[in-house]
C-alpha cells in the first residue's frame, strides 16, 4: 500500500487489525485518519439512567467525522432525499426480520400484525431472507393484498424496488436502514437496541416503538443487539403488542377507504406490559 502513491489513508473501521496497519503505514509517511467509535460512551450509555446518558454521535456522523479530518468534504448523512407516497393503494413494507434474537419481534407478533393489517384494507409486501420469507409463508394464506419481496433478485434490485412503498416496518435491520436511505417514512420496532445508541435510520419523520426504560430498566442492554437476553424471555420484545404498532401504522398511513371487513379500532399505540 505505501508503495502505490497514497498521501493518506482513512481507517473506517478502528478494529486492532486496521490499527496496526496504520501503524506501519505511519511509518513508511501516511497520514492515517481512523474512526472514533466511542467505545468508552458506548459503555457509559448502557450502564446510565435514561435522563443520564450521554449523547452518542450517529454511526453516519462518526464515518464523516473520518472524511473531514482528512481534509475530505462529504455530504450530510441526514439529508435524505423524500420520496414519501400518498397513494393508499402502495404496498407498505413490512421486514420482520433482523440479524439476531435480541432484535426480532416474536413471530407470532408479526404474524398477527399482518392479519390485521390485511383486515383493515391495507396492501403488504414482505421483505426479508429467502428463508425468513420460507418460513411466513408456512403461517400466512395467500391473500390478494399480501405481496411478497424476492431475495432472488438481490439487494439492489430489491432496494430500488421500496420506491414502490407507502412506508416500512421494519426491526432495527439492514431493512430499516435501506429503506430510510431510499427516503421513505419507517416505524420501527426495537427490544434490546435503542435508537438513541447512533444507529436511529438517517433522516426525519421516523417513528419507534419500543419497552419505555421505566417498564423495563435491563434495556438496552447492547448497543448491537449480540447480548443474550439476561432475563431468557425477550420481553423487551415480548411486551410490545400487535396493537400497539397497528396504531401507529394507522396514524401514520390512513385509509380512507376502509376495508369492508369492518375490523375492530386499533388500540392506543403506548406499548405496555
Amino acid at each position: 500500500l505505501a508503495s502505490m502513491g497514497f498521501d493518506r489513508v482513512l481507517d473506517l473501521h478502528g478494529v486492532l487489525r486496521s490499527q496496526v496497519l496504520c501503524r506501519f503505514l505511519s511509518l513508511k509517511g501516511l497520514r492515517c485518519f481512523s474512526i472514533d467509535k466511542e467505545r468508552a460512551l458506548r459503555k457509559k450509555f448502557l450502564n446510565s439512567k435514561p435522563g443520564e446518558r450521554p449523547k452518542l454521535k450517529h454511526a453516519t456522523e462518526r464515518y464523516r467525522d473520518v472524511f473531514s479530518k482528512a481534509g475530505i468534504s462529504p455530504p450530510d448523512p441526514q439529508r435524505v432525499r423524500s420520496s414519501v407516497r400518498n397513494d393508499e393503494t402502495a404496498p407498505i413494507g413490512f421486514a420482520p426480520g433482523a440479524s439476531t434474537p435480541e432484535k426480532t419481534w416474536i413471530e407470532e407478533h408479526s404474524i398477527a400484525l399482518i392479519e390485521q393489517m390485511l383486515n383493515l384494507g391495507y396492501t403488504l409486501r414482505l421483505f426479508g431472507s429467502a428463508e425468513e420469507l420460507k418460513q411466513l409463508r408456512t403461517r400466512l394464506p395467500e391473500h390478494k393484498k399480501l405481496e411478497w419481496s424476492d431475495p432472488r433478485l438481490g439487494l439492489g434490485a430489491e432496494w430500488r424496488s421500496m420506491d414502490e412503498l407507502r412506508g416500512m416496518i421494519a426491526m432495527d435491520s439492514a431493512n430499516l436502514h435501506l429503506a430510510s436511505l431510499r427516503g421513505l417514512q419507517t416505524l420501527s420496532v426495537w427490544g434490546s437496541t435503542h435508537p438513541d445508541a447512533g444507529f436511529a435510520p438517517v433522516g426525519a419523520n421516523h417513528r419507534f416503538v419500543q419497552i419505555d426504560e421505566s417498564q423495563l430498566d435491563c434495556r438496552p442492554c447492547s448497543i448491537f443487539g449480540n447480548v443474550s437476553c439476561a432475563r431468557h424471555d425477550r420481553a423487551c420484545l415480548l411486551w410490545i403488542k400487535p396493537e400497539s404498532v397497528l396504531a401507529e401504522v394507522v396514524d401514520l398511513w390512513p385509509l380512507n377507504q376502509p376495508s369492508s371487513t369492518e375490523p375492530a379500532q386499533a388500540p392506543s399505540s403506548k406499548a405496555r406490559p
